[in-house]
């Protein structure tokens, strides 16, 4: 993953998922990872509570962050 990716995560399967306090906020960090089946279900699930402008936008600012700091480097190196 290139982009950290945040969504609401059932905290376990066994909670009533009507109940706002069985969730809690999760963030997948930025790079590879091996997923349980769990958390491959849960992030096949959050692509589907986000549209690809959402994701998009977040991808976008991560690719200009890294942008910025190559140029950085460049202008520092010279």
């Amino acid at each position: 993953m290139d982009c950290a990716i945040e969504d609401w995560r059932l905290i376990d399967p066994t909670l009533d998922p009507s109940l706002e306090e069985s969730w809690e906020k999760f963030i997948l960090p930025i790079g590879k990872r091996t997923l349980s089946p769990e958390m491959a279900l849960w992030y096949v699930r959050s692509r589907q509570s986000t549209s690809d402008f959402d994701r998009g936008g977040g991808r976008w600012t991560c690719c200009a962050r890294s942008g910025s700091k190559r140029a950085r480097r460049a202008c520092s190196s010279s």
